[in-house]
């Protein structure tokens, strides 16, 4: 896995930690203390790095990034590192020179950091999946001095009245115990996952002839949101089904007037992934392209996030080549027989 500037950064502040305190190795509570510390660095002291601008750009990225992380907790990076400094202490190996290497706990906390940014589809590592790390199994010191703060403080869903009205919130069915998930399509799960878990918010396109081995799936990433088997970006995402609204969204009338209403309502409320109606080949009055461009108009900059099965001749014809489907939403092929393979296709 690749190393982002900003682990460079909080490896060197997380040396200069241990240090100070006459520690041997780096222990994770100096790891902590440097996230901390990484989090408060103004934008002017990341220009004077001497790095270039893409990654000073990516490093003010990352900075936020963890800024928000700890905001969304009230976590004050200040008050919780002079708390962790308090903790520690003074160790007893004063700074001989040369190199200060981490300590084995703190090995496997980068360890699981990286875990961490597999499981949300990322190929490199970031301070902010050391913080994530550091926040789902913190050390006793480190929970003494966040108290509370490490459950996160979770908004309050978004008011969704007219999806609720109209569509199967099929995350909360799973939780509530009346949806449940076949065993199999394993690999398909974690693969959406991952995909879903993206900060860019691509929608997904699954290529598949028939609904019954999408549904499956479907039911599987709702139910692993449920049990919170997830990267921590989908925790609390609800999938709200409204394949039942199968109808002409295209047609001027209602139907698209209502389905226009539903993704500016799904836009607002960021927790929320559509799972909309199939596009299949030309049948009747309703074109393919049709639909594909009236999704594309709605999930536009991420707007909204949805999931939709496209038949592969609809995805051959018209999404494959389309460079604008390129950027707002990513495909993965279903088959009908179940794979112990992940099912992207190259």
């Amino acid at each position: 896995m690749k190393l982002t500037a900003s682990i460079d950064l909080v490896w060197q502040l997380a040396a200069r930690e241990a240090i100070a305190a006459e520690f041997k190795e780096i222990e994770p509570e100096h790891v902590f203390a440097a996230v901390l510390k990484f989090s408060e660095l103004p934008a002017n002291d990341l220009e004077k790095l001497g790095a270039g601008a893409e990654a000073v750009k990516v490093l003010t990225a990352d900075v936020n990034a963890v800024r928000e992380a700890l905001g969304e907790r009230a976590i004050d990076s200040t008050c919780a590192r002079r708390g962790l400094r308090a903790q520690l202490g003074k160790g007893d190996s004063p700074f001989p020179g040369g190199t200060i290497h981490r300590s084995q706990a703190s090995r496997e906390l980068f360890d699981a950091a990286a875990k961490l940014a597999a499981d949300a589809g990322s190929e490199t590592l970031t301070a902010k999946h050391l913080l994530d790390a550091i926040l789902v199994s913190p050390s006793s010191k480190m929970a003494q001095v966040l108290g509370g703060s490490v459950v996160l403080k979770m908004p309050k869903p978004t008011k969704t009245p007219l999806l609720d009205a109209v569509g199967r919130d099929l995350t909360g069915l799973a939780a509530e115990g009346t949806l449940v998930a076949a065993a199999d399509r394993q690999a398909e799960c974690k693969a959406l996952l991952q995909t879903l878990s993206q900060e860019a918010r691509k929608s997904v396109f699954l290529v598949a002839e028939s609904d019954d081995a999408v549904r499956t799936v479907i039911g599987a990433i709702a139910q692993a949101i449920a049990k919170k088997n997830v990267p921590p970006s989908l925790q609390d995402r609800r999938i709200i089904d409204l394949t039942a609204l199968a109808g002409n969204m295209t047609d001027g009338g209602k139907a698209e007037q209502q389905a226009v209403k539903l993704f500016a309502e799904a836009a607002t409320a960021k927790e929320v992934i559509l799972f909309v109606p199939a596009i299949e080949a030309s049948r009747g009055i309703t074109k393919p392209e049709e639909r594909l461009n009236f999704l594309k108009t709605r999930l536009k900059d991420g707007a909204a996030q949805c999931i939709c099965r496209v038949a592969p001749q609809v995805y051959e014809q018209w999404v494959k080549k389309d460079p604008v489907w390129k950027q707002i939403a990513e495909v993965m092929h279903v088959h009908d027989t179940q794979t112990n393979k992940l099912p992207y296709e190259l």
